[in-house]
């Protein structure tokens, strides 16, 4: 996974730096590193109740976000979402990178990656959305564990917002925002947390004699893939044969010229999806319309 870019456009940030730039500076901020490790664990382990695999999360530290990517930039390196929170109508930016994607697509359908199709700059598939959508759910479930005295709920997707009406709720207007490293099915990339200086300072020390708090609720991750994933549509190819040829071969190609196939009429067909070889089959007829028969599943290797 090499060739893969998994850096942030961001420049770190010292606890100094966090609060010279406070408008109102306060020590609180030194609780952050701390606020953000209970958030990695929760999130991990939020994360171990949905998915057959053992993800790391680890806080790396604060950073200040360069400017905003085009939408074109950001569509080809990294997906976003806005959340909120209801109590204090704050919004919060998350971003993952590709790296983190491709990790989360692999481990919900249990690949073992697929380097090839991976390691290209393109725009996200529809699968690939839906997957990421689910993450950013159990990342705002996860968000108020570094808040354990605010009293805070789980941080929501922002619904979308008719242009003819006022903004529900203001711009977000980052403070600082939080790098944390991801590992998940062998892809390392990074999820970013953009927090307005509201939430920033919300920060309180943990009291110590507080029960431990309630055990995080299980999501039905296999429903939630059935009615987010399994309804998307996706193009399949029926691959009778590949060969190659030269470009003056090519150019001199004409109406009514045969090219020969090395496979016979009798070879199975290959069925795949976005360059990815899924199935092998067979070409058939019915009600006088060609059809295909699955013969078997194509086993990625890694």
């Amino acid at each position: 996974m090499d060739g893969l870019e998994t850096s942030m456009a961001a420049k770190p940030l010292s606890l100094e730096a966090l609060r010279a730039k406070a408008e109102k500076p306060t020590n609180n901020l030194a609780l952050l590193p701390k606020s953000f490790s209970r958030f990695t664990l929760a999130l991990s382990k939020d994360f171990l109740s949905i998915a057959p695999a053992t993800p790391s999360f680890s806080f790396e530290g604060f950073c200040r976000a360069e400017a905003q990517l085009t939408q074109e930039a950001e569509e080809n390196w990294c997906l976003s979402e806005l959340l909120v929170c209801g109590e204090l109508k704050q919004l919060i930016r998350v971003t993952i990178d590709r790296p983190v994607i491709y990790g989360l697509c692999d481990v919900v359908f249990g690949g073992v990656g697929n380097e090839p199709a991976y390691a290209q700059a393109r725009p996200f598939s529809k699968i690939e959305r839906a997957i990421t959508q689910l993450f950013f759910k159990t990342v705002g479930r996860a968000i108020p564990s570094a808040f354990p005295n605010a009293a805070l709920k789980e941080f929501l997707a922002v619904p979308p917002q008719d242009p003819n009406e006022d903004p529900q709720y203001p711009p977000v207007k980052p403070f600082v925002s939080v790098k944390i490293l991801c590992n998940i099915h062998g892809y390392s990339g990074e999820l970013l947390i953009e927090l307005p200086e509201e939430l920033a300072l919300q920060f309180r020390p943990a009291d110590e004699r507080q029960h431990a708090p309630e055990e995080l609720r299980v999501s039905e991750w296999g429903t939630q893939i059935s009615d987010r994933v399994e309804t998307i549509e996706v193009e399949l190819v029926a691959v009778l044969a590949e060969f190659q040829m030269s470009l003056d071969s090519v150019t001199s190609l004409h109406a009514g010229q045969v090219i020969k196939l090395e496979n016979d009429i009798a070879s199975p067909l290959v069925v795949c999806s976005d360059g990815i070889e899924l199935f092998t089959a067979r070409l058939g007829q019915t009600a006088r319309k060609f059809c295909l028969s699955i013969e078997s599943p194509i086993t990625m290797t890694q």
